[in-house]
């Protein structure tokens, strides 16, 4: 297998992987689900949050497998973890994800810690906005360029409401990005996670 495949191959895992760990993490710092249903673990050297139960745990590795063929395609661009109270949404943790072809030999430590950096920055988030109180869900969105068919997946159903837009008097927090580091450039991912 060309060297350059085998790495697009290994990001594409990689991201997908972390989704998987950014989701569970969002679900507990943002505190859509009681402490108690997550332990402490480490993702590439970063603390994160796994659930206790099964039952979490696969619901969210299935989404995100889902997710994962349309990812590498390139039809979905965001990923969005929706919390909603009252059937309404409150908060956006959003994920811009976007994969390149590599151009040079993989640096899988560089990717390593840039995908760690992306969970350490999360827990900090509450110190600039805190988490919303009540009963909360939470729903998966997935975003698509404007020019792609989304909807050709058998995985995931039309929205029955329209995405959560930026509206006046909402405010949008950057949390992490890759274009932000110079020394990120040469990754095949860029990603930037921000909180609305």
């Amino acid at each position: 297998m060309d060297p350059r495949k085998k790495d697009a191959e290994l990001v594409h895992k990689a991201v997908m992987e972390f989704l998987e760990k950014l989701v569970a993490c969002v679900l507990r710092v943002r505190g859509v689900y009681p402490e108690g249903f997550f332990e402490r673990g480490l993702y590439l050297g970063a603390e994160c949050w796994v659930p206790r139960h099964d039952v979490l745990r696969r619901y969210i590795s299935e989404q995100v497998s889902n997710l994962a063929p349309m990812i590498k395609e390139g039809r979905v661009d965001r990923v969005v973890t929706v919390v909603l109270k009252d059937e309404a949404p409150v908060e956006c943790i959003a994920l811009d994800v976007v994969l390149h072809p590599p151009k040079t030999v993989l640096d899988r430590s560089l990717l390593s810690n840039a995908l760690a950096a992306f969970l350490h920055r999360l827990p900090h988030v509450a110190t600039i906005v805190p988490p919303p109180t009540g009963e909360l869900t939470w729903t998966l969105e997935a975003h698509a360029p404007a020019a792609s068919p989304l909807m050709d997946s058998p995985h995931w159903l039309l929205a029955t409401r329209e995405p959560k837009k930026a509206t006046e008097g909402s405010t949008i927090y950057p949390i992490r990005s890759t274009a932000a580091h110079e020394e990120l450039a040469e990754l095949p991912v860029t990603m930037q996670l921000f909180i609305e």
